[in-house]
């Protein structure tokens, strides 16, 4: 029933903007991308859109309405790139191009290697600091990912190229969870605030794999087996 589930995901979502703020920041970027994506798999259903939209605006009212009034940005303005108190202890101005710079800069800082691969967060509290953000499965399954789509740049018909918009899709969403950490301006790279995107990333990595293990069974107990010994 397609109305309910549009109904259910507006819901859902309602309650993620309330569960987090990154969120709220995130979902309004995501969603236009949401909508393509429905329209070109399923087509364009008004009644369905309606309630998805309904389902989603009418619980967030309370929220809106809090935002709007400063009530729940009091830390967020203390964070933000647009602190007076943070531009003025970098020389930047609240200029749109001072601000894109700034956000630019703090957005970077998550694509380093140390946060990466290599140790994480650098707060102890988000992470154990043995390993990144990404762990060996996740890199195993994005490395895999890579080679068949390169594969499906050559051989037409392999799943990747069945499923190229839903990978790009899933690809563009991980990037759009970062947003909400560069636009803050302390404790960075932080790995909660790109929390909206670690679903995508799961899904990137599991698809990885599931390609690799319809070629090659083994690499299933080995995963398995190696899992095993890092969680021991």
């Amino acid at each position: 029933n397609r109305l309910r589930d549009k109904i259910m995901a507006g819901l859902l979502l309602a309650a993620a903007l309330y569960s987090y703020p990154p969120s709220r920041a995130y979902i309004p970027l995501m969603l236009p991308f949401l909508f393509l994506l429905d329209a070109k798999r399923q087509g364009f259903s008004k009644k369905a859109m309606l309630g998805f939209i309904l389902s989603l605006i009418l619980p967030c009212i309370p929220l809106v309405q809090k935002t709007i009034s400063g009530e729940l940005q009091g830390r967020f303005n203390n964070i933000s790139i647009t602190s007076p108190a943070y531009l003025k202890s970098i020389h930047k101005t609240a200029s749109i191009p001072d601000l894109i710079q700034v956000f630019a800069a703090n957005y970077a800082t998550q694509f380093t290697p140390e946060f990466l691969i290599k140790k994480g967060d650098p707060s102890y509290v988000h992470s154990t600091r043995h390993f990144g953000i990404f762990g060996w499965l996740d890199l195993l399954g994005f490395f895999a990912l890579f080679i068949f789509i390169i594969l499906g740049s050559i051989t037409k018909n392999l799943d990747v190229n069945k499923d190229k918009w839903v990978l790009l899709f899933l690809t563009l969403n991980f990037f759009l969870s970062i947003v909400p950490a560069g636009l803050t301006n302390s404790e960075l790279p932080n790995s909660l605030r790109i929390i909206n995107g670690w679903p995508f990333t799961c899904i990137l990595a599991g698809y990885g794999l599931w390609q690799l293990s319809k070629r090659w069974s083994g690499i299933l107990l080995i995963t398995a087996l190696v899992g095993g010994i890092f969680a021991y």
